[in-house]
């Protein structure tokens, strides 16, 4: 399966149905850890290294490693090696129900705090850390949707 045909089969149909129930966990999970893996079918179709087309991901959206985080906690329950992460301890349990992101690009308050008229979302707060999953998944598929062939 070439990439571009993994992100319309399997991540937008994730990241459309976490858009329009956007309190679902198990839809944000589905969507976080699809969008996740689309660097090994970038690798896989390219015939590159994953290393190689992660950093190719990673040059057009930046955040790729949260996306990778999130999911990976989301798959393991915890993240323990901080060889592999920047968020050793990162764990689904991060994941709640909250007042998605106070302004346009994603962003909260620096408190993680939101505006009282914000629509609930499902979130990951981690640290000084707050993200609206519902605008990275989406911003997500929007970047890698342009990544060529």
């Amino acid at each position: 399966m070439k990439a571009t045909e993994y992100l319309d089969v399997i991540c937008k149909p994730l990241v459309l149905a976490f858009r329009e129930d956007p309190t679902a966990v198990s839809k944000a999970w589905a969507a976080v850890v699809a969008l996740g893996q689309f660097a090994d079918y970038l690798a896989a179709h390219r015939q590159i290294s994953k290393r190689e087309a992660r950093a190719l991901v990673e040059a057009i959206f930046p955040r790729f490693d949260l996306i990778s985080d999130i999911g990976n906690a989301s798959k393991h329950f915890e993240l323990t090696d901080s060889r592999r992460t920047s968020r050793p301890g990162y764990s689904i349990s991060h994941l709640k129900i909250g007042r998605g992101a106070a302004f346009s690009d994603g962003s909260f308050y620096s408190d993680g705090s939101s505006h009282s008229d914000s629509n609930d979302v499902v979130r990951a707060d981690y640290a000084s850390e707050h993200v609206d999953l519902q605008y990275l998944c989406t911003d997500c598929l929007s970047a890698l949707a342009a990544i060529p062939d």
